[in-house]
């Protein structure tokens, strides 16, 4: 069971406590110190990189994010700790607080204390009123994030977090620098001279067994705790210069850019145990919805209600999604391709 505290999604309050007698002596309020947060990013690392690690993905947070959530906390003078919660959104390029109702201001409750502040953007908030994904576990005193991802490659989405802990300065200025949770996945398809004269299409990609849903826990080395929930991800056939529904494959390998638009898939962080490539399918394997002809032969079994393509297996054999990577996934179509049960379609 997890307990979390008190989460509020309203705008930060000053509360004033006053006299209950006739005489009500105005109280001055604290003049409100102002607020502001600078953004700033760690792009992902490129598994395809030197061993210096250097190389850098083309998947960025600053140039194209455009709100994120934040949380603070800090020890009141109440026994428990709170974490309050503020939408961050950029209208004309500047980071406010969303709505934005008078001046962002330092919490006041903290005076000069060290307030500990959390960011992050992709995970989903829910409806309004919902309590949000990010709280404060008071059995373990960690701050968590419920995050899932959509098992529609076209709709799923890096997480991104950054912390910063401060006490009040002069300008007030929170600064956060983003990190990719995530895993990013771009996969490739070619087929090998031993087709060269089999014609082979491609309707899409099924990735089978990956971790869907989960909790990231901030200030933890391992900051994953993975559920049981598995989905399976779909990765339609598309290139920059096949379109169609189907993409014919060639001996060069060709970028699958899903929706058309983007040419990653994001997944949460995991270990693959892959399937073994003998007898029933099982753990994380691909299926591909395949149409593989040499003259009247069909060696993928025809769906008829999927306008005759049919499907055949591989093993995922990605060892591990790595949190901040970006992990290049090869198709390879050749004689490895298998059925249902682990035997050869071409047997």
């Amino acid at each position: 069971m997890k307990y979390k505290s008190l989460f509020l999604s309203i705008p930060l309050l000053c509360l004033v406590a006053c006299s209950s007698n006739d005489d009500i002596e105005e109280v001055e309020k604290a003049p409100k110190r102002p607020i502001r947060v600078e953004v700033s990013e760690i792009p992902m690392i490129d598994s395809l990189a030197d061993n210096t690690g250097v190389k850098r993905a083309p998947i960025t947070t600053v140039s194209s994010l455009e709100e994120f959530y934040m949380n603070y906390y800090y020890e009141g003078d109440f026994s428990t700790s709170y974490l309050w919660t503020h939408e961050i959104q950029k209208p004309g390029g500047v980071w406010v607080w969303a709505p934005q109702i008078g001046t962002a201001a330092w919490p006041q409750g903290a005076g000069n204390n060290p307030v500990t502040f959390y960011a992050y953007a992709g995970a989903d908030w829910g409806q309004q009123g919902e309590e949000g994904p990010c709280y404060l576990d008071e059995e373990d005193g960690k701050v968590k994030l419920d995050f899932s991802m959509d098992e529609n490659p076209e709709k799923t989405k890096d997480l991104l977090v950054s912390k910063d802990v401060k006490s009040y300065s002069q300008d007030g200025t929170i600064h956060f620098t983003f990190r990719h949770a995530c895993a990013a996945m771009q996969f490739t398809i070619c087929k090998t001279a031993k087709l060269e004269n089999v014609e082979v299409k491609v309707k899409e990609i099924k990735i089978h067994h990956l971790v869907n849903n989960a909790q990231y826990i901030f200030d933890d080395e391992n900051p994953w705790d993975l559920s049981n929930e598995y989905s399976d991800y779909t990765i339609k056939a598309y290139t920059p210069e096949q379109s169609s529904g189907s993409i014919i494959v060639g001996p060069e390998p060709a970028v699958l850019v899903g929706d058309g638009t983007n040419d990653y898939v994001f997944a949460i962080p995991q270990t693959i145990t892959p399937w073994s490539g003998t007898g029933p399918l099982s753990n994380t394997y691909a299926e591909i919805v395949c149409s593989i002809k040499k003259g009247d032969t069909q060696y993928a079994k025809e769906d008829p209600d999927n306008d005759g393509f049919g499907s055949v297996y591989i093993p995922f054999t990605v060892p591990q999604l790595k949190q901040g990577f970006v992990h290049h996934v090869k198709i390879i179509m050749g004689t490895a391709l298998k059925k249902n049960d682990g035997t050869s379609i071409f047997k």
